[in-house]
C-alpha cells in the first residue's frame, strides 16, 4: 500500500457535496413556520417527507431543509414524549442545512447544533443507528469549519457504532464515512489513516450498496494502493450508473479527474495497459 501524508483537515471534507467557505449566508424566511401543523406526528411527517434523501446524494434545496428543521424545532416543544425521533432528525437536518450553505461561519453553527440534537438523541437511546450516525458527520462539520483535528480521531467512535449497529444504513454510510476517514487521514499516531482499513471498509460499503458515490470512494482508495484497473473499473461504474444523475458535481468531477489521471498514467507507461 502506498504512503499518504495528508493534512488531517482534508479528511473532513469527505461527506460534503459542498464546500462552504466565503459564500453568503442564507436568511432564513420570516414565515418558515407559517401554516406547520400542529399534530406532532403530522410534524415529523413533513419533516421527512421533505429531507430524506441519502446523504450519497444532493441535498435538498436549503428553503426545504430549513422548513423541516422548523417543523422538527416545533414537534420538539410541544411532544416531548417523541423526543427521540425528533432529536435525531434535527441533527439530520443541521448536517443537510451545512451541505448546502454557503457561509462557513453560519454551517459551523448549525453543525454544532447537529452535534448537540445527535448526543441527546444518543443518550435516550443508544441502540438505534441515526444518533451515531449523524454525530459523526455533524462533527466532521465542526472540524471542518474550526480546523479542529482533535475531532477527527473523536468522529470515529461514533460512525464505528453506527457501523456495528447498522452498516447498512444510509446506503451503507456509516461504512463510507469509516472508509473514507481511513483513506484521507495521516496514519497512526498522528491520526487514524489506515489505506489498509480504507479499502477493505469501502469495498464492504459497495458490497453491501453499489450505490455511485461508494464506488467513487472505492475507486479513489484502489488508485491510492496502486490498482488502477480495479480503480477504473469502479469509477467507470459509479458515472454509468443511472442514479449518478443525483449525485453532486464534486463527486462526479472527482471521479473524472482520478480517471484522467489513470489515462495520463497508462499513455506514458507502455508497460501499463487497461
Amino acid at each position: 500500500m502506498k504512503p499518504h501524508h495528508k493534512h488531517p483537515v482534508l479528511v473532513l471534507l469527505l461527506m460534503s457535496a459542498a464546500c462552504p467557505s466565503s459564500g453568503p449566508r442564507y436568511v432564513p424566511d420570516l414565515d418558515r413556520s407559517k401554516g406547520l401543523p400542529d399534530n406532532p406526528r403530522k410534524l415529523i411527517e413533513l419533516a421527512d417527507r421533505l429531507t430524506h434523501v441519502p446523504m450519497a446524494e444532493k441535498p435538498p434545496p436549503l428553503s426545504r431543509t430549513d422548513r423541516a428543521v422548523a417543523a422538527l424545532e416545533k414537534a420538539l416543544t410541544t411532544a416531548p414524549q417523541y423526543s427521540f425521533e425528533i432529536q435525531w432528525r434535527l441533527a439530520r437536518g443541521c448536517f443537510l442545512m451545512t451541505e448546502a450553505l454557503g457561509a462557513r461561519s453560519q454551517s459551523h453553527g448549525y453543525a454544532v447544533r447537529g452535534v448537540e440534537y445527535a448526543r441527546q438523541a444518543r443518550s435516550l437511546n443508544e441502540r438505534r443507528v441515526e444518533p451515531h450516525y449523524f454525530l459523526a458527520l455533524n462533527m466532521a462539520k465542526v472540524a471542518e469549519a474550526t480546523s479542529d483535528v482533535h475531532l477527527v480521531k473523536a468522529m470515529v467512535e461514533p460512525a464505528r457504532q453506527a457501523a456495528k449497529i447498522d452498516m447498512t444504513y444510509d446506503d451503507a454510510g456509516p461504512l463510507r464515512f469509516l472508509g473514507k476517514v481511513y483513506l484521507t487521514a495521516p496514519a497512526w499516531p498522528v491520526s487514524v489513516g489506515n489505506p489498509d482499513k480504507a479499502l477493505e471498509t469501502l469495498a464492504r460499503a459497495v458490497k453491501a450498496a453499489p450505490v455511485p458515490l461508494n464506488r467513487v470512494f472505492l475507486g479513489q482508495a484502489y488508485y491510492q494502493d496502486e490498482e488502477y484497473e480495479a480503480a477504473e473499473q469502479q469509477l467507470r461504474l459509479a458515472l454509468r450508473d443511472a442514479r449518478a444523475s443525483k449525485l453532486a458535481e464534486r463527486w462526479k468531477k472527482e471521479a473524472r479527474d482520478y480517471l484522467n489521471r489513470i489515462a495520463a498514467g497508462a499513455s506514458s507507461d507502455p508497460r501499463t495497459s487497461f
